[in-house]
């Protein structure tokens, strides 16, 4: 029979092990690493795509908004003249601010068409493009159109 006795400094029948392989499973194997980098890899890229596409989204939308709402304050501002004075804010690609103030480093284009229906009636179309990050302008406009009669301007 033979007796090994086993000591908790390791030292095993008087001798010290070189070497502590197959001495149980303590630590990864390269495989598993690279599998485990890999699926990190792949999760990590997924959501950078997504919070790009996201930021993207929202981008957009911040600018179709700040068109419809420069649409919209042109409308109104033709609501505030007289009749005969709507001729005067007809205007073709005009870059505007963020405010609708007309500046040549604008980010919106705004084109405003006043079209007769009747002696007392006009329709009146306002078409804001906004600009991409590519510097162009989109190539679909927001576009508000309404009808304005003689009795609902100011009249003076």
């Amino acid at each position: 029979m033979i007796k090994v006795v086993y000591n908790p400094d390791g030292v095993v029948d008087g001798k010290r092990p070189t070497s502590m392989i197959g001495c149980g499973t303590a630590g990864f194997t390269l495989t598993e690493l690279m599998v485990a980098s890999m699926i990190f890899l792949m999760v990590s890229t997924a959501f950078t795509a997504a919070m790009l596409t996201a930021l993207r989204t929202q981008y957009m939308a911040t600018d179709y908004y700040a068109a419809m709402c420069l649409a919209r304050n042109r409308i109104q501002r033709a609501r505030t003249l007289d009749f005969s004075s709507l001729e005067l804010l007809v205007e073709n690609q005009l870059t505007v601010d963020s405010i609708g103030n007309p500046t040549a480093s604008g980010r919106y284009q705004r084109t405003t068409v006043v079209s007769n229906v009747s002696p007392t009636c006009v329709a009146f179309t306002v078409k804001v493009s906004f600009a991409t990050k590519s510097g162009f302008f989109s190539t679909q406009p927001v576009e508000v159109s309404t009808l304005l009669d003689d009795s609902m301007l100011a009249n003076e």
